[in-house]
């Protein structure tokens, strides 16, 4: 009787114990690197997300404006006044888009050293020539870089045969280049605010054709022909 009572109380051996032990510690190793795995990912998610949004805001913004660019006056005056791979300045109309309004001078700016996108905006002065009021400068976007070796601002001209492979012209442009400027490509990298354990750059890119005549041509005179003139 005193053996089988014995025998039935027998529990785990020590062999077992440190079986369990490990198989159990092995477990529980797993599921806590997946849990870092997981967290990981969900953060870079989210901060690619945060990062796309703002892009793309800055984005629109930038194409919007460069899209409004307007001829300074009803003699043709070319809407671009310089372009360089890091800025460009243009006359854009963001009003009321009559022929009595002045446009704005806007001046675009890439700064690789403070990694942000700028906009400076002067309002004009009536007069003959035209002058400008103190430009009012503000952030467009932050934490931007350059897309590896690819300008954030590239100037094409115009190209009848739409060639994939066609050249873009040479930056600072020439006085020369200016009115053949057809269409502007912007290229940047945007990364999280707050920093990830991974690098997380989302790249953007848009083109923008620019207008081939001037959309605030002269009031016109009736019974004459009124032709619309160019804006390069």
């Amino acid at each position: 009787m005193t053996g089988r009572r014995l025998r039935g109380d027998a529990g785990f051996t020590l062999p077992e114990l440190l079986t369990t032990m490990w198989i159990a510690m092995v477990i529980l190793l797993a599921g806590f690197a997946l849990l870092d795995f997981v967290m990981k990912r969900a953060n870079e998610t989210e901060q690619r997300v945060e990062a796309t949004q703002r892009g793309r805001i800055a984005m629109d913004l930038i194409t919007r404006q460069l899209r409004s660019e307007v001829c300074l006056d009803a003699n043709g005056t070319s809407p671009i006044l310089d372009g360089s791979a890091t800025q460009v300045t243009f006359y854009a109309d963001l009003g009321n888009s009559t022929a009595s309004s002045l446009p704005e001078k806007h001046v675009l700016t890439f700064n690789a050293a403070a990694g942000e996108i700028t906009e400076s905006v002067a309002q004009p002065i009536a007069g003959n020539p035209v002058t400008w009021a103190a430009p009012k400068t503000r952030k467009v976007l932050a934490n931007v870089t350059q897309d590896g070796t690819t300008p954030v601002f590239q100037y094409f001209p115009y190209d009848p045969t739409r060639s994939a492979s066609l050249t873009a012209l040479t930056t600072p442009l020439a006085k020369t280049d200016i009115p053949k400027v057809a269409r502007i490509r912007i290229s940047y990298r945007t990364t999280p605010l707050r920093n990830a354990r991974a690098p997380v750059a989302v790249p953007l890119s848009d083109d923008v054709y620019l207008r081939v005549v001037n959309p605030n041509p002269p009031e016109p005179v009736v019974g004459t022909y009124n032709p619309t003139p160019s804006c390069s």
